[in-house]
């Protein structure tokens, strides 16, 4: 087991659950985290399901870190059945909690390393966002993609969302487009950075005049397909964002797994910063 990495997503989950799943935001509320989640399903999952030809009320449904819910309290109203796995008991807990409506779904604590509660063969598609990036040791991360393939049936589908080869820890490189450059989020994370490394309590809030002016203003003088490279640095390390894998390295380790892999852009970065892996196990 990933003692060290569980004991950080326990506390985490102890302190500020809703944060710690969706950092966006500091003070969320129940159905402002829930609403976040079904944007974000109705765009990166149904779509994706639907594109693959499958109904998601045939299908048995796999999360990877369903952390409190966010995601699996809409996906689980469409889906035949929908198993949730985390690293953390009080993730779990506050899922149960949320999802207590729903009888179709399971949700189980992991081992951090694997996926070795699931059966082969026994799931229809599985999906995880922003979760493998938490994964400090690269050889964890390409397990958990094998084992996607593993507990997939033939025909089954995955995307999976992963961080890309260049973010080492140190100072490095993120682009994205001026027109997906979001007021709620982008500065207010930079600041907030910053402010934590100097040992500042301070975090700059929600509504940061500040940051919606600056905003407002690049988007009004650079066109929207204008890419903005924004410096940042980062440590790699246990509960933090891992080293990242380039997605060759993923591409050789599904070599001769009996699947064809395809290799996504997420949003508007760059594939050595994120990007989704798309899988469909041989029929």
């Amino acid at each position: 087991m990933n003692s060290s990495n569980k004991e950080y997503w326990e506390n985490a989950a102890k302190e500020n659950a809703m944060f710690h799943v969706a950092s966006s935001k500091t003070d969320w509320n129940l159905e402002e985290f829930l609403n976040d989640g079904k944007e974000r399903v109705y765009k990166w999952v149904l779509p994706f399901l639907l594109a693959e030809n499958k109904n998601p009320s045939d299908l048995t449904f796999l999360e990877i870190g369903c952390g409190t819910g966010r995601f699996a309290f809409h996906i689980t109203q469409h889906v035949n059945k929908y198993i949730g796995i985390d690293i953390s008991q009080a993730m779990v807990t506050e899922a149960e909690k949320n999802l207590s409506a729903f009888s179709n779904k399971e949700i189980m604590v992991g081992d951090g390393v694997s996926l070795s509660k699931i059966k082969n063969d026994s799931v229809d598609a599985v999906f995880s966002y922003a979760v493998l990036q938490h994964i400090y040791e690269q050889e964890v991360v390409l397990n958990y993609v094998k084992e996607t393939v593993r507990v997939l049936k033939p025909g089954g589908v995955a995307k999976l969302n992963l961080l890309g080869g260049n973010a080492k820890s140190g100072i490095g490189l993120r682009f994205i487009q001026i027109k997906d450059l979001t007021e709620r989020s982008l500065i207010r994370k930079y600041l907030n950075k910053i402010l934590s490394k100097i040992g500042v309590s301070f975090r700059v809030g929600e509504n940061g005049y500040l940051r919606k002016i600056v905003i407002r203003l690049l988007k009004k003088l650079l066109p929207e397909d204008f890419i903005l490279p924004l410096v940042s640095y980062y440590k790699a390390g246990v509960g933090m964002r891992g080293e990242g894998v380039g997605y060759k390295i993923v591409l050789n380790s599904l070599n001769g797994m009996g699947c064809t892999v395809k290799i996504q852009n997420f949003e508007s970065t760059n594939l050595s910063h994120w990007y989704w892996v798309l899988i469909k196990k041989n029929a």
